[in-house]
Protein backbone atom coordinates (compact mmCIF):
# COMPACT_ATOMS: atom_id res chain seq x y z
CA UNK A 1 0.00 0.00 0.00
CA UNK A 2 2.78 2.15 0.91
CA UNK A 3 4.24 1.38 -2.50
CA UNK A 4 1.31 2.06 -4.44
CA UNK A 5 1.12 5.85 -2.98
CA UNK A 6 5.15 6.55 -3.61
CA UNK A 7 4.69 5.17 -6.69
CA UNK A 8 1.70 7.63 -7.50
CA UNK A 9 3.20 10.45 -5.84
CA UNK A 10 6.33 10.26 -7.89
CA UNK A 11 4.23 10.00 -11.31
CA UNK A 12 2.64 13.05 -9.81
CA UNK A 13 5.71 15.05 -8.80
CA UNK A 14 7.21 14.14 -12.23
CA UNK A 15 3.95 15.56 -14.34
CA UNK A 16 3.72 18.73 -12.23
CA UNK A 17 7.79 18.92 -12.91
CA UNK A 18 7.17 18.54 -16.55
CA UNK A 19 3.96 20.94 -16.71
CA UNK A 20 6.37 23.14 -15.46
CA UNK A 21 8.83 22.73 -17.74
CA UNK A 22 6.52 22.91 -20.39
CA UNK A 23 5.49 26.48 -18.80
CA UNK A 24 8.76 27.65 -18.97
CA UNK A 25 9.42 27.12 -22.71
CA UNK A 26 6.18 28.36 -23.64
CA UNK A 27 6.86 31.30 -21.65
CA UNK A 28 10.09 31.90 -22.64
CA UNK A 29 8.65 31.50 -26.36
CA UNK A 30 6.02 34.09 -25.30
CA UNK A 31 8.98 36.23 -23.89
CA UNK A 32 11.29 35.96 -27.30
CA UNK A 33 8.10 36.50 -29.27
CA UNK A 34 7.29 39.57 -27.48
CA UNK A 35 11.51 40.90 -27.76
CA UNK A 36 11.27 40.41 -31.42
CA UNK A 37 7.95 42.21 -31.63
CA UNK A 38 9.63 45.14 -29.38
CA UNK A 39 12.56 45.20 -31.67
CA UNK A 40 10.68 45.16 -35.12
CA UNK A 41 8.18 47.55 -33.84
CA UNK A 42 11.13 49.87 -32.51
CA UNK A 43 13.41 49.32 -35.52
CA UNK A 44 10.08 50.56 -38.00
CA UNK A 45 9.06 53.27 -35.71
CA UNK A 46 12.50 54.89 -35.73
CA UNK A 47 12.81 54.11 -39.24
CA UNK A 48 9.82 55.67 -40.24
CA UNK A 49 10.78 58.77 -38.27
CA UNK A 50 14.37 59.03 -39.89
CA UNK A 51 12.26 59.06 -43.03
CA UNK A 52 9.85 61.92 -42.24
CA UNK A 53 12.96 63.72 -40.87
CA UNK A 54 14.46 63.43 -44.47
CA UNK A 55 11.77 64.24 -46.01
CA UNK A 56 11.09 67.44 -43.88
CA UNK A 57 14.63 68.47 -44.16
CA UNK A 58 14.68 68.34 -48.10
CA UNK A 59 11.16 70.08 -48.24
CA UNK A 60 12.86 72.82 -46.30
CA UNK A 61 15.74 73.06 -48.25
CA UNK A 62 13.49 73.03 -51.27
CA UNK A 63 11.72 75.78 -49.52
CA UNK A 64 14.16 77.93 -48.74
CA UNK A 65 15.83 77.51 -52.48
CA UNK A 66 12.64 78.35 -53.47
CA UNK A 67 12.35 81.58 -51.23
CA UNK A 68 16.13 82.45 -51.06
CA UNK A 69 15.71 84.67 -54.56
CA UNK A 70 12.42 86.16 -53.58
CA UNK A 71 13.64 87.54 -50.57
CA UNK A 72 17.09 88.96 -51.71
CA UNK A 73 17.52 91.68 -48.96
CA UNK A 74 18.52 95.12 -51.13
CA UNK A 75 21.61 96.73 -49.41
CA UNK A 76 20.37 99.22 -46.85
CA UNK A 77 21.21 102.82 -48.41
CA UNK A 78 23.29 104.85 -45.59
CA UNK A 79 21.90 107.79 -44.85
CA UNK A 80 24.76 110.27 -43.11
CA UNK A 81 24.03 113.43 -42.61
CA UNK A 82 26.78 115.65 -43.62
CA UNK A 83 28.79 117.10 -40.79
CA UNK A 84 29.72 120.30 -43.07
CA UNK A 85 27.62 122.53 -45.53
CA UNK A 86 28.86 121.22 -48.88
CA UNK A 87 30.97 123.57 -50.38
CA UNK A 88 29.25 125.50 -53.52
CA UNK A 89 32.12 126.41 -55.64
CA UNK A 90 32.89 122.58 -55.82
CA UNK A 91 29.71 121.35 -56.72
CA UNK A 92 29.18 124.36 -59.61
CA UNK A 93 32.47 122.91 -60.99
CA UNK A 94 31.40 119.52 -60.87
CA UNK A 95 27.95 120.34 -62.73
CA UNK A 96 30.25 122.24 -64.83
CA UNK A 97 32.68 119.27 -65.89
CA UNK A 98 29.61 117.04 -66.14
CA UNK A 99 27.76 119.10 -68.39
CA UNK A 100 31.32 119.49 -70.66
CA UNK A 101 31.18 115.73 -70.64
CA UNK A 102 27.79 115.43 -71.38
CA UNK A 103 28.21 117.63 -74.11
CA UNK A 104 31.20 116.49 -76.12
CA UNK A 105 29.42 113.22 -77.23
CA UNK A 106 26.92 115.19 -78.36
CA UNK A 107 29.10 117.20 -80.54
CA UNK A 108 30.86 114.14 -81.70
CA UNK A 109 27.65 112.02 -82.14
CA UNK A 110 26.80 114.99 -84.14
CA UNK A 111 30.24 115.93 -86.09
CA UNK A 112 30.22 111.91 -86.83
CA UNK A 113 26.42 112.25 -88.34
CA UNK A 114 27.65 115.24 -90.65
CA UNK A 115 30.37 113.21 -91.56
CA UNK A 116 28.26 110.50 -92.99
CA UNK A 117 25.95 112.54 -94.18
CA UNK A 118 28.34 114.32 -96.54
CA UNK A 119 29.97 110.96 -97.03
CA UNK A 120 26.59 109.51 -98.29
CA UNK A 121 25.57 113.29 -100.02
CA UNK A 122 28.92 112.57 -102.00
CA UNK A 123 28.11 108.80 -102.84
CA UNK A 124 24.96 109.69 -103.91
CA UNK A 125 26.17 112.62 -105.57
CA UNK A 126 28.83 109.97 -107.19
CA UNK A 127 26.43 107.62 -108.26
CA UNK A 128 24.31 110.11 -109.88
CA UNK A 129 26.98 111.33 -112.22
CA UNK A 130 27.49 108.26 -113.08
CA UNK A 131 24.59 107.18 -113.91
CA UNK A 132 24.09 110.48 -115.99
CA UNK A 133 26.93 109.44 -118.24
CA UNK A 134 26.01 105.64 -117.91
CA UNK A 135 22.55 107.20 -120.08
CA UNK A 136 24.82 109.56 -122.08
CA UNK A 137 26.62 107.11 -123.56
CA UNK A 138 23.58 104.70 -124.06
CA UNK A 139 21.73 107.81 -125.76
CA UNK A 140 24.61 108.25 -128.16
CA UNK A 141 24.82 104.92 -128.72
CA UNK A 142 21.26 104.62 -129.36
CA UNK A 143 21.37 107.97 -131.74
CA UNK A 144 23.95 105.54 -133.78
CA UNK A 145 22.53 102.94 -134.01
CA UNK A 146 19.07 105.04 -135.11
CA UNK A 147 21.52 106.90 -137.81
CA UNK A 148 23.25 104.04 -139.37
CA UNK A 149 20.27 102.46 -140.52
CA UNK A 150 19.54 105.87 -142.22
CA UNK A 151 22.83 106.07 -143.85
CA UNK A 152 23.08 102.06 -145.04
CA UNK A 153 23.04 102.01 -148.86
CA UNK A 154 21.44 98.74 -148.31
CA UNK A 155 17.92 100.43 -147.06
CA UNK A 156 18.22 103.38 -148.81
CA UNK A 157 15.25 102.03 -151.72
CA UNK A 158 15.41 103.29 -155.34
CA UNK A 159 18.35 105.26 -156.86
CA UNK A 160 18.59 107.47 -159.68
CA UNK A 161 20.83 106.99 -162.65
CA UNK A 162 24.33 108.70 -162.41
CA UNK A 163 24.01 110.23 -165.79
CA UNK A 164 26.05 109.78 -168.83
CA UNK A 165 28.19 110.98 -171.58
CA UNK A 166 28.25 108.11 -173.65
CA UNK A 167 26.59 108.64 -176.95
CA UNK A 168 25.43 106.19 -179.49
CA UNK A 169 24.99 102.15 -179.06
CA UNK A 170 26.61 101.09 -175.69
CA UNK A 171 29.42 99.38 -175.31
CA UNK A 172 30.32 97.62 -172.50
CA UNK A 173 34.08 98.73 -171.54
CA UNK A 174 35.90 97.12 -167.86
CA UNK A 175 39.10 99.86 -168.94
CA UNK A 176 39.80 101.23 -165.98
CA UNK A 177 41.27 104.32 -167.61
CA UNK A 178 37.42 104.40 -170.04
CA UNK A 179 34.48 107.03 -169.52
CA UNK A 180 32.29 103.65 -168.98
CA UNK A 181 34.67 102.40 -165.70
CA UNK A 182 34.39 105.96 -164.83
CA UNK A 183 30.73 106.33 -164.57
CA UNK A 184 30.21 103.12 -162.92
CA UNK A 185 32.35 104.06 -160.04
CA UNK A 186 30.38 107.10 -159.78
CA UNK A 187 27.03 104.83 -159.55
CA UNK A 188 28.84 102.62 -156.70
CA UNK A 189 30.12 105.73 -154.94
CA UNK A 190 26.40 107.17 -155.21
CA UNK A 191 24.82 103.40 -153.72
CA UNK A 192 27.17 102.84 -151.54
CA UNK A 193 28.07 106.19 -150.04
CA UNK A 194 31.74 106.26 -150.25
CA UNK A 195 33.69 108.74 -151.70
CA UNK A 196 35.50 107.32 -154.83
CA UNK A 197 38.75 108.49 -152.28
CA UNK A 198 38.50 105.88 -149.54
CA UNK A 199 36.49 103.90 -151.62
CA UNK A 200 38.63 100.47 -152.53
CA UNK A 201 37.28 98.31 -155.25
CA UNK A 202 38.35 95.01 -155.05
CA UNK A 203 36.22 93.72 -158.02
CA UNK A 204 33.93 94.83 -161.07
CA UNK A 205 32.62 92.81 -163.46
CA UNK A 206 29.77 92.31 -165.72
CA UNK A 207 26.53 91.20 -164.12
CA UNK A 208 25.44 88.48 -166.74
CA UNK A 209 24.52 90.58 -169.70
CA UNK A 210 25.79 93.67 -171.72
CA UNK A 211 24.10 96.70 -169.76
CA UNK A 212 24.72 94.99 -166.08
CA UNK A 213 28.03 95.20 -163.63
CA UNK A 214 28.39 93.99 -160.30
CA UNK A 215 31.06 95.57 -158.19
CA UNK A 216 32.53 94.77 -154.51
CA UNK A 217 33.62 97.81 -152.51
CA UNK A 218 34.55 98.67 -149.06
CA UNK A 219 36.44 101.30 -146.67
CA UNK A 220 39.93 100.14 -145.41
CA UNK A 221 38.21 100.00 -142.03
CA UNK A 222 35.90 98.01 -143.23
CA UNK A 223 37.56 95.30 -145.74
CA UNK A 224 35.79 92.64 -143.74
CA UNK A 225 32.21 93.50 -144.60
CA UNK A 226 32.45 94.86 -148.30
CA UNK A 227 28.99 96.26 -150.34
CA UNK A 228 28.04 94.12 -153.22
CA UNK A 229 26.46 96.76 -155.28
CA UNK A 230 24.33 95.44 -158.67
CA UNK A 231 23.83 98.36 -161.40
CA UNK A 232 22.46 98.91 -164.07
CA UNK A 233 22.90 100.81 -167.57
CA UNK A 234 19.95 102.74 -168.71
CA UNK A 235 20.19 104.59 -172.50
CA UNK A 236 20.57 107.96 -172.53
CA UNK A 237 21.16 108.16 -168.69
CA UNK A 238 23.83 106.50 -167.50
CA UNK A 239 24.43 103.39 -164.59
CA UNK A 240 21.41 103.18 -162.11
CA UNK A 241 22.39 101.55 -158.38
CA UNK A 242 19.52 98.33 -158.64
CA UNK A 243 20.59 96.65 -155.32
CA UNK A 244 23.44 96.75 -152.35
CA UNK A 245 24.33 93.75 -149.87
CA UNK A 246 26.30 93.98 -147.22
CA UNK A 247 28.21 90.92 -147.67
CA UNK A 248 29.50 88.98 -143.80
CA UNK A 249 33.02 88.50 -145.10
CA UNK A 250 35.10 89.41 -148.32
CA UNK A 251 35.63 86.64 -150.83
CA UNK A 252 38.34 89.06 -152.55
Amino acid sequence: MDRNNRGFGEEKRYGMRRKKRMNRLLNAGIAIVAVLILFFSITLLFTGNEEASDEEQNQEQTEEQTTEPAETEQPEEETTAPEEEPDTSESEESSDSQEEAETEPAQEEEANTTEETESSTSTEEQQSTDESAAEEDESAAEQEETEEPASDPAEQGEWEPVGTEQSGSFTPSFDSDGQNWAEMVNALSAATGLSEEEMTIYRLENGGSPTTAVGTVSTSENRSTPYRVEMEFIEGQGWQPTNVEVLSSNPY
